[in-house]
């Protein structure tokens, strides 16, 4: 049967003995100790103890830092020192009084040297931290020193001579360039300047399209220049024309008063990518048909005018072969010029 046996050396153990059903013989020797147990829970902690007691005193600390200075106040108008006034003799040592209350803490002395260091005590047990107490109230603040009375202002000194002036310093340098300014208006238009040489007297421009569906010849209008009598002129008129139909436009020259002659020679489109010319040597007389298209084409005619003893307009004309309408756009010109 196996139970728990305690060894000599105090262990306990499992091990095997005899059940006294089985008799009472002798004991046989001990089994091999068996394999420790598990541990048992832990028990409760146990009351704490008194406090022990204080231990002597450690030694002084090391002195702290020194506080933040207080702000400075003004200072006060010193009074004047008066003389000092002769000892007098020293009296007789009187006895004793009673002891006095106590008066007020001085002033901090300065700290002294250190002494030696003494031996080193025992270190006391820790003691239980007491209560922090209350912070104490902040002493009163110092009454500020009166404020000094301002003195009188002194007298304004007179004026010294002005002095020599000083050599003129040297040029300094010239500063970056500023920013270019905001282009100005544009200014008004000039006189004309004198013509040039060979320049036209006259340049005539029709100023918006010009048409006609007369099949005489009509001035057309803008298309004029002023002669001087008894003159020769030179004079050259481009036209952007126009056809709208295949019928063509006549063309001619033609001046307002009698006793004028012209020798000229005009060019035109016919087709596209055809032209012709021919001698026009009359004034008032209408060319040949140009323009043979229904459309935009140009003309020119080119020429000398000799005027008689009349002054006149020089203009140009022209005139619809059947039906439809001729246009000499804005932009056609006339230009002359006095040569004789």
């Amino acid at each position: 049967m196996a139970r728990l046996v305690r060894s000599k050396d105090g262990k306990t153990a499992w091990g095997s003995t005899a059940s006294k059903a089985e008799g009472s013989g002798a004991a046989g020797p001990s089994g091999d100790q068996g394999p420790e147990g598990p541990q048992g829970p832990v028990g409760e902690a146990g009351p704490q103890g008194p406090p022990g007691a204080q231990g002597p005193g450690g030694p002084k600390g090391d002195q702290g830092p020194p506080g933040d200075k207080g702000d400075k106040g003004d200072e006060g108008q010193a009074g004047a020192q008066g003389e000092p006034g002769a000892e007098g003799p020293a009296g007789a040592e009187g006895a004793p009084g009673p002891e006095g209350v106590a008066g007020p803490t001085g002033a901090d002395g300065e700290q002294g040297p250190p002494g030696p260091e003494g031996e080193k005590g025992a270190t006391g047990a820790d003691g239980q931290q007491g209560p922090i107490g209350p912070p104490g109230e902040p002493g009163p603040a110092g009454a500020a020193g009166a404020k000094g009375d301002t003195g009188d202002a002194g007298d304004k000194g007179a004026k010294g001579d002005t002095g020599e002036a000083g050599p003129q310093g040297a040029k300094g340098d010239a500063g970056p360039q500023g920013a270019q300014g905001a282009a100005g208006a544009q200014g008004a238009a000039g006189p004309a300047g004198p013509a040039g040489a060979n320049a036209w007297d006259v340049n005539a421009k029709a100023s918006v399209d010009r048409a006609t569906q007369s099949a005489t010849a009509i001035d057309i209008q803008d298309l004029s220049a002023p002669l001087l009598a008894n003159s020769v002129y030179q004079f050259e008129a481009v036209l952007w024309a126009a056809s709208s139909t295949k019928d063509g436009v006549q063309y001619a020259i033609a001046f307002s008063k009698a006793g004028a002659s012209m020798t000229a020679l005009l060019w035109a489109m016919l087709v596209d990518k055809s032209g012709t010319f021919e001698a026009m040597n009359a004034l008032g007389v209408l060319s040949s048909n140009v323009l043979t298209l229904a459309t935009d084409g140009s003309v020119q005619i080119r020429g000398l005018v000799k005027t008689g003893a009349n002054a006149g307009n020089l203009t140009v004309q022209h005139a619809k072969v059947a039906s439809g309408t001729a246009t000499a756009r804005a932009g056609s010109i006339l230009s002359v010029r006095k040569i004789a």
